[in-house]
């Protein structure tokens, strides 16, 4: 598949809604950056304020200067949804209805003392109902499941010794395995046995998940992980096909695949009192689950064309 086709549309989509705006030049070695806007504030549905800000900060490096200013931004797709105020979730069979609070980048310590930055998890974002001690965890994913391979595993998860609960490490270890390709080097990081789904920063998100769960960091007595993935609409993916609906279908087979191989961790929760499960949602069936009012729906049109 051809990236740019998907850049190009979203572009093209980009521009109906908001107009014109001015991007940054064509630049060689990186075949995106001209799908990056010049100015953040012209990607997003409203400017940050200082404390929203002061969570993107936290994250990954140069999100606020470059990787947010994509259109193809996962995280400016996810802040767009919520924007800086709380959430108002309708719910749905899976996720309780009700205000949540709304925070960006959720750092969780997945590991005890990790050795690197990449031993913590940084959850896109985490929405809290403080009344019903409600959270849902939310991992955004734009193109990234189309052109990137998945995450691997650093070595750590496999050592006992680094869990901050060594009494369910054997479990988690046995689940990452299960996730695993068969033929593993001990001297690198794990690389997992799934084409296009991010099994291992799901995996690890679920970890960090238990260890704030038992720590009560917050306090919760249900937790979904939620894998929110944009999907080409129906109406435009004509170019795209059949391999797009391949791949898609694959992500699709790849998740229920995880969803079973987690099962044995969904006991850990339960162990501890909380409800633990993980579901996936298309951006635009998740953004039925938010209240919206009629220009949040039009601003949002840019990634639903609906």
């Amino acid at each position: 598949m051809d990236q740019k086709f998907f850049l190009e549309m979203l572009n093209e989509q980009f521009q109906k809604v908001e107009g014109t705006k001015n991007f940054q030049e064509k630049d060689e070695k990186d075949s995106t950056k001209q799908f990056h806007l010049q100015f953040l504030k012209d990607n997003l549905i409203e400017p940050m304020t200082e404390p929203t800000e002061k969570q993107f900060i936290r994250g990954k490096e140069h999100e606020l200067e470059y990787t947010m200013k994509g259109l193809h931004s996962s995280l400016a797709m996810i802040y767009n949804l919520f924007g800086n105020n709380k959430a108002n979730i309708v719910g749905d069979k899976n996720i309780g209805a009700g205000t949540y609070a709304v925070e960006y980048e959720k750092h969780f310590q997945a590991l005890k003392k990790p050795a690197f930055k990449k031993e913590y998890t940084l959850m896109d974002s985490f929405l809290y109902n403080e009344t019903n001690k409600e959270a849902v965890a939310i991992e955004a994913d734009m193109l990234g499941w189309l052109f990137n391979k998945p995450e691997n595993l650093p070595k750590n998860f496999l050592n006992t010794k680094k869990y901050k609960d060594e009494d369910i490490a054997n479990t988690f270890i046995g689940v990452a395995k299960s996730i695993m390709k068969d033929s593993v080097s001990k001297d690198k990081d794990y690389e997992a046995n799934f084409k296009h789904f991010n099994a291992f920063l799901m995996f690890e998100h679920i970890l960090a998940g238990y260890n704030s769960c038992r720590e009560k960091k917050p306090e919760m007595k249900k937790i979904t992980l939620v894998s929110c993935i944009w999907e080409l609409p129906l109406v435009k993916n004509s170019k795209a096909l059949p391999e797009y609906e391949t791949v898609l279908k694959e992500e699709h087979e790849e998740f229920e695949k995880f969803a079973k191989l987690i099962g044995p961790l969904k006991a850990l929760f339960i162990n501890i009192g909380t409800d633990f499960n993980i579901k996936y949602y298309s951006y635009n069936n998740f953004m039925k689950l938010v209240k919206l009012d009629d220009k949040q729906q039009k601003y949002l049109s840019r990634y639903s064309f609906e």
